[in-house]
């Protein structure tokens, strides 16, 4: 199995962890309204310089597409504006269309169906010698990233380089002092 590499934008922690600090729960406030299609300026302007540095030597054979979301409507919600814009923004092809859900479904993680990406359709015709790269809101397991890699170098991509919005962490474990022994 080949290991795909990924840039993150932000890394983020889950809405399920509380107690955080006040830039982690702005971070979360991004990722939450980046699946909604919203992203902020100095984000946006992250996202594309990061794009823009991968594909720099040779545009004409790059493509960037987007990993779908659980339905053709919050796909469609999330990633337009940012196609228009990048169309313009970036000397490549950009495209919405490469990849596409086939079953609208529930999000996976109101329904914990983590095996969506398997109704992924890829359009050969736009991948077919190209290289990748494939935007997605937020990599946590990396499977879905994984599971479309593979099937991109399948259909011909060439590489797959992925630009993650948002990298899952997990919040600071608290660090556990030692005991001072009777002899210090």
């Amino acid at each position: 199995m080949v290991s795909y590499p990924f840039t993150p934008i932000l890394k983020y922690i889950p809405l399920r962890y509380n107690n955080l600090e006040h830039w982690q729960k702005a971070e979360q406030m991004s990722v939450f309204q980046f699946s909604k299609g919203i992203i902020n300026h100095k984000n946006l302007q992250k996202l594309t310089e990061t794009i823009r540095e991968i594909v720099k030597d040779n545009p004409d054979e790059w493509i960037v597409c987007f990993t779908p979301a659980a339905s053709r409507e919050r796909t469609i919600a999330r990633y337009a504006r940012l196609s228009a814009y990048l169309s313009d923004a970036l000397p490549c092809k950009v495209t919405l269309k490469a990849i596409f859900n086939s079953v609208d479904s529930e999000p996976s993680h109101i329904t914990d169906n983590i095996t969506h990406y398997r109704s992924f359709v890829y359009m050969v015709n736009d991948i077919y010698h190209k290289h990748v790269v494939l935007i997605d809101d937020v990599i946590c397991s990396g499977t879905t990233f994984q599971h479309a890699g593979d099937k991109l170098m399948e259909c011909g991509a060439l590489s797959v380089q992925g630009v993650m919005f948002a990298l899952s962490i997990h919040p600071r474990l608290p660090i556990k002092r030692k005991k001072k022994s009777k002899n210090s």
